[in-house]
């Protein structure tokens, strides 16, 4: 009997423990945490006394530590007596320690703990297991309200009693015949192989007492995602600030994870009824991907179908036809699976052996064009997909009639609203290409994987172009400024500043400018008038008046050649004679040849070897007219006998005549003789 097991009733302050321990062991009692069983009062000693087992019916009780502060409180007593020495406890019989009564009895065989009758730890947990067991015996779940309900199943909000742990419990209504419960128990099974964050766990699969199957998996606590589109479309505040579109967006790459995930197992998984009903969007971010019940096994290249994928082909139908369905989000057994606004042509023309990642990429595509305008594609049945199909394989290109078709509120720009989650409240054209191509008609035209469907989405996060809108460089170049906004800024500021530095710069040269050439018009005037004033003081015999004088307009103007002429003739010829300075000197680019004077003497012409003739003023010097130009060096002009005409020469065959008023050509006759010509020894030629 040493393997029987004993049940020890422990009262103390009103509360009544029981601990149950093997027979074979010793119990210690006291206030330390390594005793059996653990009695915390102040007066008890850490270990005060111990039971040991001796007979079928006895134990013996040694007091280790009779005395000490439990005197205070009566001490250590069997049926009233003190005990300060070993004595025999029978079933039964009371034993006061201090201010706690302890009793023992056998335990019958029929109600020996599983837990307990294998462990041999302290009574303490062994009392713990026998209320574990005793819990589980009395039932695991504590079932709540109801918190969904679908075409086979319903889902319940329950707290799993062992882990005092909330769980959504989902099962059959009703028991369901043999094809439903191997639907359910596939969806369980499924569902709880794919360990993903954003696919929901399951933590049970089992059968409760009234034969039903369920599977338990984590409450979440939030709202699906067609309850949050659904929000928004009504224009919810609340819904716009905490769900823009770049909010959802991170929901739809998290969904994209979990269905990438699913389709990277070793045997691919296919969703197959992704829609907004079946995301669940956490209170605090958690995206979870709901109800696998018509998820697809595929199999791997290479290897024949189990019998449990044929059953799943031979179970689905084209039954939808033309026919309305009652409830769109309702997973329908025997018929075609998914929901008719997410469905893949394919799906919809009931090819479940066709059915592969790229319908899930199909289905992905919708829910992004759902995020997008807040309304499901057009539902297509399944007498239009095959229509479409065979226009297609006719030859007829049908893909932009399939995308007004499905598509209308992307496909055509005029037809996009105006709604407050998107940015700039319109629909961003980088995304309409992706979910267009994601929602080709034909499976070979969308993208070949959901990491490459994410690849775009995640480029136009980032600011980048999406492979599907084939952008060109203006468009690249704009999405580069808008990823570079804060550097894009600072060189449009320094750009700007320097623009404006420059055109003060040149605004202030421009004034400086005008202020020398008005300087320089005061110099020149000024140069001029102390010319003239030196002109006539030379002219009065008073040389060192006029040489200052003609200094300091030289020094006004330095380039002023009448001063400077005027001067070097006056040094040249004067000789210090006032009647024998120049009255004026004119100046040519190179040596000039000959001279002429008009009959009356008011005009005088010169040729000159730099191929130009000019007519000067006899009393001022000043030109009169134009220069005149030639292919080569001038010759010899000449005036008219009444002065009004003025021929001139050259040695390029050429005769020029010109007239009084302003020396104008007025006619020209080629020469096939050369003009006469004589070289003069100096460039300079004077009026004396």
């Amino acid at each position: 009997m040493k393997d029987s097991l004993i049940e020890l009733l422990i009262l103390s302050e009103g509360r009544e423990d029981r601990f149950v321990a093997r027979a074979s062991q010793g119990i210690t009692i006291g206030r330390s945490p390594d005793c059996a069983v653990v009695i915390d009062n102040p007066y008890i000693a850490p270990h005060q006394a111990r039971l040991v087992w001796i007979a079928d019916d006895s134990l013996t009780l040694d007091p280790i530590n009779p005395l000490g502060p439990l005197v205070a409180v009566g001490g250590l007593r069997l049926e009233g007596e003190r005990i300060t020495a070993p004595v025999t406890v029978r079933e039964g019989q009371k034993l006061t320690i201090g201010p706690v009564v302890l009793t023992w009895c056998q335990l019958p065989e029929e109600e020996w703990p599983t837990v307990a009758a294998k462990t041999s730890g302290p009574a303490r947990g062994q009392s713990a297991a026998a209320r574990l067991v005793k819990e589980l015996n009395e039932g695991r779940y504590e079932i709540g309200t109801e918190v969904g309900r679908g075409g086979m199943g319903k889902v319940l909000e329950a707290l799993e009693k062992p882990l005092l742990r909330p769980v959504a419990l989902k099962m059959l209504r009703g028991s369901g015949d043999d094809e439903d419960q191997k639907r359910f128990i596939r969806e369980a099974r499924i569902t709880g192989g794919l360990q993903h964050p954003s696919i929901v766990p399951v933590y049970e699969l089992n059968v409760d007492t009234d034969g039903r199957v369920f599977y338990t998996m984590k409450l979440v606590r939030g709202q699906t995602l067609l309850q949050i589109l659904q929000d928004l479309a009504a224009g919810k505040r609340a819904a716009v600030r905490r769900y823009p579109l770049p909010a959802l967006l991170t929901v739809f790459q998290k969904v994209c994870d979990a269905v990438a995930f699913a389709h990277a197992q070793p045997k691919p998984i296919v969703h197959r009824d992704l829609k907004p009903e079946n995301i669940m969007v956490g209170d605090y971010g958690e995206v979870l991907v709901m109800d696998w019940g018509a998820a697809k096994i595929l199999q791997p290249k290479g290897e024949t179908k189990d019998s449990e994928s044929d059953e799943e082909d031979r179970g689905e139908s084209t039954s939808m036809g033309n026919d309305e369905t009652p409830d769109p989000f309702v997973t329908r057994p025997g018929s075609v699976m998914g929901t008719p606004e997410y469905m893949a042509p394919e799906q919809a023309r009931g090819q479940a052996a066709n059915a592969d990642q790229r319908t899930d990429i199909y289905a992905l595509g919708a829910l992004l064009y759902a995020l997008l305008t807040l309304e499901a594609p057009v539902k297509m049945t399944t007498k239009e997909a095959h229509d479409f199909e065979e226009r297609r394989l006719g030859g007829e290109e049908v893909t932009q009639i399939f995308r007004r078709y499905i598509a209308p509120l992307l496909s055509d720009r005029s037809a996009r609203q105006k709604l407050d989650h998107l940015p700039a409240r319109t629909v961003p054209d980088s995304l309409v290409p992706v979910v267009l191509k994601a929602m080709a008609l034909c499976p070979e035209d969308r993208f070949t994987s959901v990491k490459k469907l994410q690849a775009d989405v995640a480029a136009y996060q980032a600011g980048f172009a999406t492979s599907a809108e084939e952008a060109r460089a203006w468009k690249r170049f704009k999405l580069l400024i808008g990823r570079n906004k804060v550097l894009f800024t600072a060189l449009a500021t320094i750009f700007a500043i320097l623009l404006a530095a420059t055109a003060v710069s040149l605004y202030q040269r421009k004034a400086v400018v005008e202020s020398n050439k008005g300087l320089q018009l005061t110099l020149h005037r000024a140069s001029f008038a102390d010319h003239e004033t030196a002109r006539q003081r030379f002219r009065a015999g008073a040389w060192r008046e006029g040489l200052a004088l003609m200094e300091r307009s030289l020094n006004f103007w330095p380039d002023n050649r009448e001063a400077a002429n005027y001067l070097l003739s006056a040094i040249v010829f004067g000789h210090g004679d006032g009647d024998r300075l120049p009255i004026f000197g004119v100046h040519q680019g190179a040596g000039m040849r000959e001279g002429a004077f008009s009959p009356d003497g008011r005009y005088f012409a010169t040729a000159s070897q730099d191929h130009t003739t000019c007519v000067w003023d006899t009393a001022t010097g000043a030109q009169v007219g134009k220069t005149l130009r030639h292919a080569g060096p001038c010759c010899m002009p000449c005036f008219s006998p009444d002065g009004r005409q003025l021929l001139t020469t050259g040695e390029d065959g050429v005769a020029n005549a010109l007239g009084y008023a302003n020396w104008r050509t007025f006619s020209q006759a080629d020469e096939t003789w050369p003009a006469r010509s004589r070289s003069l020894k100096h460039r300079h030629c004077w009026c004396l």
